[in-house]
């Protein structure tokens, strides 16, 4: 370059074109003006990528492979996630029937019978059937028979559907209001429905009045209130103030708690209210000093009410001793009519069951119970011959989702393409041959 000689390497490639379709590549090393080939080899030419004739037909093919292969992985995915919750199904019954029967006392029928009998509750009340046997194992530690407990779980899950609650909320507050009033099972029936109707006539909720019971039924019922006065109370005042059921539930039994207190008795003595009676030793019923004292209430002007109310609940608890007392003769009203209406639940129930939320959790119950009664819970859990039929089953019934599912995702492949057929003549390739010809 320039006449002077340059010493620095080159690698320079040259590539020939041969008869046969191969390229011969020349490799070589040069300094300066040397050119010395020291490598030459073959290398096939990259095979040329031809576009398909018909694209959409390609593109309709490789539509049916993929639908093929995601229908069967689809139903292979079916089959295991069937086996897998028959499995859990009867492992979770078994639990439950083995807890059952330590606790249920055999009266009228064995633990297996009386499990039985609340699997189909939950299937008729379309609940699922794992909070119906928790149900049924905290009713029988109360000592009932089986009809007796069956009745009580029924009306556990009826109060669930209506009050919007799981089946074991429902049965701690209802066995709690059983206990006070020492209820019979078949009258816990009549008492969801005087729930359900005071619910439906002052828009507030059984949840609310189930929460303000459990607060307040213990106290009420030592002072001579009956269950209806006590809801109806809670229902009314609750309408009136705003305020939570188990907050209002929460005020009567304080307020009645203060009404025994010697200095509460004096305050309102001093309003013309006597608590006792005639020989002073005794207090008067819960509600008849209630009712004194709301007429008392009507005749005072608005500080010697204050003083009243806030005197006897307290600061805090005076404006619900208000709404109680504002509420006095819509109770008085609701208790009565909510008696005419022990049916009430059931008949609300009948509407939810229904709709189609409720229908699937029915079926799936149904379902379930089905599941468990093939495999003889408890005793098929350790391994017998009724959990191999159930897998077995389960399997079989697998594999014939899946040959099903490849016969209809074979018709695919060949619907997309005869839909192809159809259609191809006025693509723009066929319009394009069509031309061409």
């Amino acid at each position: 370059r320039n006449g002077v000689r340059d010493t620095r390497n080159v690698k320079i490639t040259r590539s020939a074109q041969k008869a046969d379709g191969t390229s011969t590549v020349l490799n070589a090393n040069i300094r300066g003006d040397d050119n010395i080939p020291v490598a030459t080899k073959r290398v096939k030419p990259a095979p040329s990528i031809k576009p398909p004739d018909d694209p959409l037909g390609a593109v309709a093919t490789a539509f049916g492979t993929a639908t093929k292969w995601i229908g069967v992985y689809t139903a292979v995915n079916l089959a295991v996630r069937g086996v897998k919750g028959a499995f859990d199904e009867m492992v979770d019954s078994g639990d439950k029937a083995a807890r059952l029967d330590q606790v249920f006392r055999g009266v009228g029928g064995t633990s297996r019978q009386l499990y039985g009998d609340v699997l189909k509750l939950a299937g008729a009340e379309n609940r699922a059937t794992g909070e119906a046997g928790d149900a049924a194992i905290a009713w029988s530690r109360l000592g009932g028979t089986r009809a007796e407990v069956a009745e009580q779980v029924k009306v556990s899950l009826i109060a669930a559907n209506v009050a919007e609650l799981s089946a074991a909320d429902t049965t701690e507050r209802l066995s709690a209001i059983t206990s006070t009033y020492a209820l019979s099972a078949f009258e816990l029936n009549g008492v969801l429905g005087q729930l359900n109707y005071t619910s439906n006539t002052t828009r507030v909720t059984v949840r609310a009045l189930l929460d303000g019971m459990e607060k307040s039924s213990q106290v009420a019922k030592e002072f001579g209130f009956s269950l209806s006065e006590t809801q109806a109370i809670i229902g009314t005042t609750v309408q009136k103030t705003g305020q939570t059921g188990a907050a209002i539930g929460d005020s009567v039994k304080t307020i009645l708690t203060r009404i025994a207190d010697p200095g509460k008795q004096q305050l309102l003595r001093q309003f013309g209210i006597e608590v006792t009676d005639q020989t002073g030793s005794e207090l008067k019923s819960g509600p008849k000093i209630l009712e004194e004292i709301f007429l008392r209430y009507q005749q005072l002007n608005k500080k010697q009410a204050l003083a009243l109310t806030s005197g006897l609940a307290g600061s805090r608890q005076s404006t619900r001793f208000i709404g109680i007392l504002n509420s006095y003769v819509d109770a008085q009203q609701n208790a009565i009519k909510a008696q005419l209406n022990l049916n009430s639940a059931e008949a609300e129930n009948v509407k939810i069951k229904k709709t189609i939320k409720s229908e699937l959790e029915g079926l799936k119950a149904e379902a379930s119970r089905f599941v468990s009664e093939q495999s003889n819970a408890p005793s098929s859990v350790l391994g017998g011959n009724s959990i191999n039929e159930v897998v077995g089953g389960a399997t079989k019934l697998g594999k014939n989702i899946i040959k099903g599912l490849n016969f209809s995702v074979d018709l695919v492949p060949d619907f997309a393409k005869g839909t192809y057929e159809k259609v191809k003549p006025y693509t723009p390739f066929g319009l394009r041959n069509n031309l061409v010809s």
